[in-house]
């Protein structure tokens, strides 16, 4: 009897997993070296920066609501650092709530979790790989933040290689 107990609580847990799974849409970018699954279809849109070095898609959710996967390549003779990412963060959007210190996928990384002024919610993760430093980041509600939808978009994101030129 306890055998099949843990039979059907395994196919239990498959079937939620693989329903919650359902809608995710693969996102692979070979030269940006990544991969992340998206839960909805993605929209990219243009990096902020002049120089053409930032790269960013965005998934739409709802009204203010979205998941976003960016990438950006030190200018030459120059280092990004996830510390000023951070800073810049606090300087102009809102307040850190917490920054900890996170491991995905065997990367090393920060997570900070930032109020707005609108009252909504930025769960943002930071990865720096030699000279690109990459963010992984959801907005939405507060509260919303650790939703299984965003844990799941979160969670996803890899590098395809661990080529520290990124290049």
């Amino acid at each position: 009897m306890p055998n099949l107990m843990v039979r059907l609580i395994s196919v239990i847990v498959a079937s939620v997993l693989l329903i919650s799974r359902a809608h995710a849409v693969p996102f692979l970018d070979e030269v940006g070296n990544f991969n992340v699954d998206f839960p909805r279809d993605l929209v990219p849109i243009p990096g902020p920066r002049k120089d053409g070095r930032a790269h960013t898609w965005t998934a739409s959710l709802a009204q203010g609501q979205y998941m976003s996967v960016a990438y950006s390549d030190a200018p030459e003779g120059r280092q990004l650092s996830v510390e000023s990412a951070i800073k810049n963060l606090a300087d102009k959007m809102g307040k850190i709530v917490r920054v900890n210190h996170i491991e995905r996928h065997g990367l090393a990384g920060r997570e900070v979790i930032l109020l707005t002024s609108d009252t909504s919610v930025f769960r943002w993760r930071f990865f720096l790989v030699g000279t690109r430093l990459y963010q992984v980041f959801y907005r939405g509600p507060s509260g919303s933040e650790t939703d299984s939808e965003v844990e799941a978009f979160l969670n996803s994101f890899q590098l395809l290689s661990r080529d520290q030129d990124n290049k």
